[in-house]
């Protein structure tokens, strides 16, 4: 038998140049010469198509626009389009120097002939010039520290978003640290008021630090920051505190644990109530003993915030200016410096805190073919009564489970030369859910470029429904365009059964039989679809 791997140790070695000097003795004569082995390649010769290492410049972009369509069937309403594009170009060690420069912006413009959908709107995420180290690129070669000037986007902060200043250092090849600080903007990016963008406001400041590990088998981000408001002389001082971390440890070959969360401490707000922590915090343990069985157990906690300056007509236009159904509106709306209403961070009304248990086994019967169960739980924590809650709504009614379990059985057969399919049975244990259990599936299939994939989901219960959809996606062959081109498609179909009742156009007073409007229409079902189009470039 083959002597043990050296490199994936007891197994067998997958080769061995045991006999590559011992003369070929054969019987049969050999009439074509034998292959030349061990031939030593001459010194000096680089790497086909690339250079492991220099100071050549680093361009990458991508760009993408896409169509949505919402609709909801037969219900008076209108639909919901949005055209959003964006793009992102990242142009490192511009001419061979330090310099960098990095953008990321994107729009939605109005749609002609639409008027209820959203304004034209735009978003600049990232805009920034840069010198010498902006990230873990050549981390153990390269300048030691790095400043970027504009509007910066901290990755090892989340994405905390600033217009300023933010620069980095390299303590040691394992260790960086670094700072922000500027101003920050209206959190939406937009004032509904005026109906137009508000990409630049200095009526917040911020500021933070960050420190990256990145040491064998560990890599770790932490970070935190502080936000104080500067609106006027009524609402200044803290506004938000936070601290963001995420992290990962392959302890073995089989056993990896991650780590992801932030913590934000919202101080008391202009209704005198007293400040509150947001948190989202999750931590995975994977554990792989045998490449047949995998293992994972997570848990962690988050809130769900309610906001009282908040409505859901804001999405489109809401004519009160974020206003519309909160008593004495015009106390208890939050201004900016041009006294135009915005939900800031401190709008939070309320909010409730989960604990959450997830715990997976998988076990591979063929390499392509996998079973595993799942069973998910939620646990509320009760410091927040249902008392509480209805109050602070103004007497509507919220009831939320104090406990709810999701256990799933499901089967995955993956094989990119005949097919990905999947399904899954759920069962609901909640006693405020109106549905008992979820049947889903969903097949897919790749081939030159071109994958297609259809999938549903049906559900049980007092109240059932069902959706289903297809999504296709072509991407051109590399050596027809310069990068990436893809064109992606989707169509999704929904269906709740509740009867819903839709007013003509009609006298909606004079009632018909058991008491219904005689110029109303009863739908059986309410019913809507989704679709999407849109373009991806990536270089």
């Amino acid at each position: 038998g083959r002597s043990k791997s050296r490199v994936t140790r007891g197994t067998p070695s997958r080769w061995s140049n045991r006999g590559a000097m011992v003369p070929v003795v054969s019987e049969v004569p050999i009439t074509q010469p034998l292959p030349e082995r061990a031939v030593p390649r001459a010194a000096g010769v680089p790497t086909v198509g690339q250079r492991l290492q220099g100071d050549e410049g680093l361009l990458s972009a991508r760009a993408s626009v896409g169509f949505y369509h919402l609709e909801t069937i037969d219900q008076n309403q209108p639909a919901l389009e949005v055209l959003r594009a964006r793009t992102t170009v990242s142009y490192q060690r511009i001419a061979k120097t330090q310099l960098g420069f990095q953008i990321d912006a994107e729009a939605r413009p109005q749609l002609a002939g639409r008027a209820r959908n959203r304004p034209t709107d735009y978003r600049v995420n990232e805009l920034y010039l840069s010198w010498g180290r902006t990230d873990w690129r050549r981390r153990r070669t390269g300048p030691a520290w790095g400043v970027a000037v504009g509007r910066v986007a901290i990755r090892e902060a989340g994405y905390a978003q600033a217009d300023g200043v933010a620069a980095r250092f390299r303590i040691v090849p394992e260790l960086m640290v670094g700072a922000w600080g500027g101003v920050t903007g209206n959190p939406y990016g937009y004032n509904w008021l005026q109906q137009q963008p508000e990409v630049v406001s200095i009526d917040w400041y911020t500021g933070g630090a960050f420190a990256s590990i990145l040491w064998d088998r560990l890599t770790f981000n932490i970070a935190g920051g502080v936000t104080i408001a500067n609106v006027d002389a009524n609402a200044q001082g803290t506004d938000r505190i936070f601290v963001y971390l995420d992290g990962g440890y392959t302890i073995t070959r089989g056993l990896n644990v991650l780590l992801n969360g932030w913590l934000d401490v919202l101080p008391s707000n202009q209704e005198g109530r007293d400040g509150q922590v947001i948190q989202n915090i999750d931590l995975i343990v994977a554990y792989t003993p045998s490449p047949k069985l995998s293992l994972s157990v997570a848990g962690g906690r988050f809130s769900t915030v309610l906001f009282v300056n908040t409505e859901g007509t804001s999405f489109i236009v809401d004519p009160n200016g974020n206003q519309a159904g909160v008593p004495d509106a015009e106390e208890a709306v939050i201004l900016d410096g041009q006294n135009n209403p915005i939900a800031t961070f401190d709008g939070a009304l309320l909010s409730t805190v989960y604990n959450s248990i997830r715990i997976r086994a998988g076990y591979r019967f063929l390499r392509e073919l996998e079973g595993y169960v799942r069973w998910n739980t939620l646990l509320r924590d009760t410091n927040v009564t249902n008392d509480q809650l209805d109050e602070d709504l103004g007497g509507a009614e919220v009831n939320f489970a104090t406990f709810r379990s999701l256990p799933t059985v499901g089967v995955r057969y993956r094989d990119p030369k005949i097919l990905n399919a999947s399904a899954a049975f759920t069962y609901i244990i909640d006693q405020e859910a109106t549905s008992t259990g979820i049947v889903r599936g969903q097949i897919g299939r790749s081939w030159q470029g071109l994958t297609a994939s259809a999938g549903g989901r049906y559900f049980f219960g007092d109240i059932g429904g069902f959706d289903a959809g297809l999504d296709l996606s072509f991407t051109l062959p590399r050596s027809w365009t310069s990068g990436a081109l893809s064109f992606r498609g989707s169509f999704r179909y929904f269906q709740e059964n509740i009867a819903i009742v839709v007013p003509s156009a009609l006298d909606d007073q004079a009632t018909g039989v058991g008491g219904t409007p005689a110029n109303q229409t009863v739908l059986p079902a309410q019913e809507s679809f989704f679709g999407y189009a849109g373009v991806d470039w990536r270089y």
